[in-house]
């Protein structure tokens, strides 16, 4: 008594020091102490080095890139140690990394190539797996890939079953059912080449499969490594690992040959790779547990990656989301290995795993090893594509050891010929499973060896619609298995037969089978003379029970009573049950099933209260008809296929955010969860001033949203948020949060339209990636873009040429402003506007000015931005590609400068590019403060400007005149100047409208005089290039410096890029608007931080719109 009560007090001592522990991969920071979610860990695994029994840690929503490793870390009943997502949130472990790359075009065909700097060996496009370069083809997306009788290639051995042994196959060429020729003569392949043979994976062994090298070939003749358990029938194999099976849309391959680490994809017509979102597989476990009793990983989600445990009892996986959890590294040119699949190993008992989903897998979906283990609730479908050098018969799911249960499970669409094993005396009972065995013979769903059926039970499944056994109590010829029970089981449209018993001393209980094609449905079979003869098989109802697999044989053996056995009938089965068209498989009315059966203790009690004897079959009449398979709904817990998250971070200060949703129709509750939301319903607070826009596009006014969780977004569309940076009113400020948003990203066009003239639009990047606003299709639209940026509490902005506003990059999650300019506008986003670059949230300042005169203006810490650009659409007047200064969304002090035209304050002035005599440009700037009404107060304050001309056209001379002291400077030779600004009395920061220009106050004080020369006509309109091209580089090799020659036969944003051998990149040379003629530029091999490369080959590339090339060039010191 008194070690009892130790052994609570311990526990109430555990549960008292216990920790709750916080990570958050947006921000967090290992150095903090965890211990709050202000302060959390940046890395799960830094939590695990610090908990202790009974610790919790809580993982915040977001996308976690790490190998959680746990040993001799032991939790106790009741105080385990517990891994789980924090407040409903989605935290995933990705075992995947981006592939970020540059992808160049292998000639002119549908294969681009890139260089890896981590080796893969699964590829995903959009979270959808690509396949693995094949032939035979087949595909994920049709299902074909399932489809061994179509899509694999087939041995001669069932014409001859001498026609070659173990080691040796010859190929059967047939034409599949979509009317291809699968003709291994015919193909030519080189199988056999050095150091790069084929993968063959063969089924050779009915329900085993193997991978193996290819050691020879000719013809239609290949041999490899045997294999063991090698069987006389229905050969079998696929190929994979060479390049020349790259032959289809949506097909990888991965040279490992001599460190290569290229990356081959077979893209569509047409499509770029370099605007596509690839990932691709790292990692097998995310967390790996080792020696450690009472871990408890819960409702996480766990994409390309999975975890491991071993030695270690009482572990839980519960409520987690498995997707592409496992993969073979046959791609690593790994073969006859096992893949790394969901694994409890080496001895972990009493484990758990509940409340699951595991979706596509290459390998088992599922190993526990150790006893007494449960897998309960849980889903499973697209198992095992390849069914490749799995363990013991090659099981979907595999436990061993005694006592093990699978309870409540969906499993359908699988590869392997047996579906689940359970170990010795397991309980198999209501489970739901479908759709089996598709890529090996022979096999059942629900399989027990002889030496695991003493005591095993299979109770209460639904099991139907596949090629294979429903439940099977197998038999090898060498021992009965005994003692084993199955009652209750439903199995329809088995076309082995639905329930197959072989051995002795078996109880048969209840069950209803039917439909089972040629087989019989129940087959209670004597192997050998006496078996059978202590079985019991009472109460079943099916169209034909027999003992032979296909022919009437009675069963005249054992207990054999009260069966309803359709040979015996003059009626089906069907007949007389409810419903089987809607799967009501009770019996129906005035059935003669009703009361025919015996009462059995523990099988048939629920009868009693149902008439004078139990009913024969499963369901009983006049009961609620029980039901099989998990009890959750798939696509509201986890979705029907991978739901990513896409995210944005909110750094800074409080402040205004512009914002968009790569997600179509999503409501703006779930992308702002984070934040706090204030004066609408279902905000934290419905009183207050509501802190979320939508523009009023008719009024060009702002509409405060009324209701967060019914307020949606169309693609295309922005909003204005105002971010309050303490969001739980602590004082502290709460800043940088994630933001996230869940759905499937927009990837088609998207367009907006009716823009009325020179109104102003909220529009958004509807995309998970970057896009180039230069690409996007404008019609009566200003070139100009800006943004709010946060950060600067100033626009950025961009005109196509010039601006602060990197390159014209929109980032996801981005809103930006555009006009209507000469009518009603519109413009349309495509996917092909993505760039290859990305952009940076909420705008950054430009790495390149590209404008023909940027000029930066400062004062103490603050700065302002001001740009002069030159085009052939240049105009005195306003033109579309000008941007007027606008008034801050949020006053603070600042300095603001603008030049002047049409007495519209500019922060573009976009001018001809080819003009006669002086232009004077009005240039005022303003240093402002904010007085106690809130309102903009100039005053006298001295200021630097700064001028960047290095784009400045060679027939283009500038100066700067003092309005008041009539002072010019000729700034040829100058790259800055000291100036003055004045008191001019104050005006209001307020808006006037949705959006303002600056106003004018007073006289400018300075102005800018634009001197043009004699432009040289004959050289400007010089014959131009019919073609696109991209010239090899003189000298080469080089050093120091070497000549690039490029033709454009139309003006082109052009970017010229140098990248390294692995595609990392080394600088960027050009990234500007060109007209059309015959240019060169300078590389002096130094990287964008101004250090010189090493020696070696490097890639140059020329990207537009309408072309992409890349050449090597060899820089030697």
């Amino acid at each position: 008594m008194n070690v009892y009560y130790l052994y609570i007090l311990n526990i109430f001592i555990s549960f008292l020091s216990a920790t709750n522990y916080y990570v958050a991969t947006s921000y967090g920071n290992d150095n903090n102490n965890g211990t709050s979610i202000n302060t959390p860990f940046k890395t799960i695994a830094k939590a695990a080095s610090v908990m202790s029994s009974g610790d919790i840690c809580y993982i915040r929503q977001g996308r976690y890139h790490e190998t959680v490793t746990i040993d001799n870390l032991d939790g106790a009943s009741g105080s385990a140690i517990i891994f789980t997502n924090y407040n409903n949130e989605r935290a995933i472990m990705d075992g995947t990394i981006p592939i970020t790359s540059a992808w160049t075009q292998v000639g002119s065909s549908n294969i681009w190539r890139t260089k890896l700097s981590s080796d893969i060996w699964q590829l995903f496009l959009d979270w959808e797996e690509q396949v693995m370069a094949r032939w035979p083809n087949a595909k994920f997306s049709d299902n074909t890939i399932w489809d061994n009788d179509n899509y694999w290639a087939k041995g001669t051995i069932d014409d001859n079953e001498n026609a070659y042994s173990n080691g040796t196959i010859i190929d059967d060429p047939y034409t599949n059912s979509a009317g291809t020729s699968i003709d291994l003569n015919a193909k030519s392949f080189d199988l056999d080449e050095s150091n790069k043979q084929a993968i063959a994976i063969l089924n050779l062994g009915s329900f085993r499969t193997w991978s193996r090298l290819v050691t020879s070939h000719s013809g239609n003749t290949f041999n490899y490594a045997t294999v063991p358990n090698w069987k006389t029938k229905h050969h079998y194999y696929f190929l994979e690992g060479r390049r020349e099976f790259l032959d289809q849309a949506g097909e990888w391959w991965y040279d490992t040959y001599n460190n290569a680490d290229s990356l081959y994809y077979y893209a569509d017509n047409g499509v770029d790779p370099n605007k596509l979102n690839f990932r691709g597989k790292v990692q097998s476990y995310s967390f790996s547990i080792t020696g450690s009793e009472y871990v408890q990983i819960k409702n996480l989600e766990f994409f390309g990656t999975t975890v491991y445990f071993s030695n270690g009892d009482n572990c839980v996986v519960y409520g987690c989301n498995f997707m592409y959890p496992s993969c073979s590294k046959r791609m690593l040119r790994t073969v006859d290995t096992e893949p790394e699949m969901t694994k409890f190993a080496s001895g972990s008992t009493g484990s758990a795993v509940r409340n699951c989903a595991f979706r596509n897998t290459d390998g088992t979906a599922l190993e526990m090893w150790g006893g007494t283990d449960t897998v309960d609730n849980c889903y499973f479908t697209n198992i095992d594509y390849s069914v490749a050098d799995n363990s013991s018969i090659m099981l979907t799911m595999r436990m061993n050891g005694t006592g093990n249960v699978f309870r409540k499970n969906t499993v359908h669409r699988t590869g392997a010929s047996a579906t689940v094993m359970v170990g010795d005396a397991g309980l198999v009972e209501y489970n739901n499973l479908y759709d089996t065995g598709h890529l090996q013979s022979d096999g059942s769903m629900i399989q027990f060896m002889e030496g695991q059926q003493d005591g095993a039970i299979c109770r209460y499944n639904w099991l139907h619609d596949t090629e294979k056994y429903g439940a099977r109590f197998d038999h090898s010829g060498t021992a009965d298995g005994t003692n084993g029970t199955m009652h209750h089981n439903l199995a329809w449209n088995c076309e082995s037969g639905g329930i197959m018993v072989k051995g002795d001393n078996h109880k048969v209980y209840n069950n209803t089978v039917l439909n089972s094609g040629s087989k019989n449905d129940i087959i209670v079979f004597q192997v050998n003379n006496g078996d059978h003869a202590s079985s019991i098989i009472r109460n079943n109802a099916a169209d034909k029970i027999a003992n032979h697999r296909t022919n009437n044989v009675a069963i005249d053996f054992g207990t054999y009573t009260n069966n309803w056995n359709g040979y015996n009938e003059s009626i089906t089965l069907n007949s007389i049950l409810t419903d089987t068209s809607n799967n009501d498989f009770s019996p129906g009315t005035s059935s003669p099933l009703i009361d025919a059966g015996v009462a059995i203790s523990g099988i048939t009690d629920q009868y009693s209260n149902n008439g004078s004897g139990p009913d024969i079959g499963a369901y009983e009449d006049g009961n609620t008809n029980w039901t099989a398979g998990h009890d959750w709904n798939l696509n509201s817990t986890f979705g029907s296929s991978w739901v990513p998250i896409h995210g944005a971070t909110i750094s800074g200060n409080s402040g205004f955010r512009m914002m968009s949703s790569p997600v179509s129709g999503s409501i703006l509750s779930d992308l702002l969860d984070e934040l706090w939301i204030q004066g609408m319903t279902g905000g934290d607070a419905t009183s207050g001033n509501a802190n979320v826009w939508v523009l009023n596009l008719a009024g060009q006014s702002w509409t405060a949203v009324s209701n967060i969780t019914s307020q949606t977004l169309t693609a295309g569309q922005g909003f204005l948020v105002y971010v309050f940076d303490d969001i739980d009113f602590d004082t502290d400020s709460d800043l940088p949060v994630d933001l996230y948003v869940s759905g499937s990203h927009n990837t088609g066009n998207v367009s907006i339209t009716s823009i009325p003239q020179n109104s102003f639009y909220l529009a958004g990047n509807p995309y998970a990636k970057t896009i180039d606003w230069d690409d996007v299709s404008k019609t009566n639209l200003s070139t100009t873009i800006s943004v709010w940026d946060d950060a600067s509490s100033d626009w950025k902005t961009y005109n196509g040429s010039s601006g602060d506003l990197t390159n014209g990059l929109i980032a996801p999650f981005q809103g930006f402003w555009v006009q209507a300019s000469g009518g009603v506008g519109s413009f349309t986003i495509q996917a092909d506007d993505i760039s290859t670059t990305a952009g940076t949230f909420l705008g950054r300042t430009m790495d390149e000015n590209t404008g023909s005169l940027a000029f930066t203006i400062s004062s103490g810490d603050y700065t302002d931005n001001l740009y002069l650009t030159l085009g052939s659409g240049g105009n005195i007047d306003k033109d579309i590609s000008d941007a007027p200064k606008l008034l801050p969304l949020q006053a603070t002090p600042r300095v603001a400068a603008m030049t002047i035209s049409d007495n519209i304050p500019m922060k573009i002035n976009h001018l001809p590019y080819d003009l006669e005599g002086t232009y004077i440009i009005p240039l005022d700037i303003l240093s402002l403060d904010i007085d106690t009404l809130g309102q903009f107060v100039t005053h006298d304050d001295q200021v630097t400007l700064q001028l960047n001309n290095q784009d400045l056209p060679g027939h283009i001379t500038y100066s700067f005149i003092d309005n008041i002291s009539g002072i010019e400077y000729n700034m040829q030779n100058m790259s800055g100047l000291n100036l003055t600004t004045e008191s001019k009395g104050s005006f209001s920061s307020n808006y006037n409208g949705l959006i303002s220009n600056y106003p004018l106050i007073g006289e400018a004080r300075y102005s800018i005089l634009i001197h043009y020369g004699s432009l040289n006509k004959s050289n400007y309109n010089e014959i131009l290039p019919e073609n696109f091209e991209l010239h090899q580089n003189f000298p080469n090799p080089f050093n120091p410096i070497t000549r690039i020659n490029y033709d454009l036969p139309m003006s082109s944003k052009v970017k010229i890029h140098i990248h390294d051998m692995n595609g990392k990149k080394v600088s960027t040379l050009l990234n500007e608007f060109k007209d059309p003629g015959y240019w060169h530029i300078f590389w002096d091999g130094k990287s964008e931080e101004g250090k010189t490369v090493s020696s070696g080959m490097y890639l140059y590339t020329i990207e537009t719109k309408e072309f992409l090339k890349s050449k090597k060039m060899l820089f030697i010191k």
